[in-house]
């Protein structure tokens, strides 16, 4: 696959979801979060992001991890948290934010992915608790 089509098929998930969500937030329009809000609620003990983040780690590596197994791992590896946290802006600007507003958080897909490759310093000791997970 190409570029173009990578593109076009992350584009596709967030245009095909929007409706899903306007239907939640249907009458409630005011009350729609802020981006801060929108984060914070994913990365809550219930939220969705830990189901997002269980998803994403298991159809990468063929493995589930429980919840406490899945939470060392997201700790020693900054790349992947960030990562699963810009797909939760992702989300946010493609289904969330109101499309009257003037904030954007738009990014490609392989903006958000590469965010992912900055450089990072890691302690030895989170490394070495990381790579125990295999």
């Amino acid at each position: 696959m190409n570029f173009q089509v990578h593109s076009d098929i992350f584009d596709d998930v967030y245009k095909q979801s929007r409706p899903t969500f306007e239907g939640i937030i249907k009458g409630r329009e005011r009350e729609r979060p802020s981006i801060y809000e929108f984060i914070a609620a994913l990365k809550e003990d219930t939220g969705s992001l830990w189901h997002l983040r269980a998803r994403v780690y298991s159809r990468s590596c063929g493995k589930e991890l429980n919840r406490a197994d899945l939470r060392v791992f997201v700790d020693a590896c900054p790349p992947f948290k960030a990562m699963m946290l810009g797909l939760s802006v992702a989300l946010f600007d493609r289904c969330i934010r109101d499309e009257k507003s003037r904030s954007n958080y738009r990014a490609a897909w392989l903006d958000l992915l590469a965010a992912a490759y900055l450089p990072v310093a890691i302690s030895s000791s989170r490394m070495t608790v990381a790579s125990g997970i295999r």
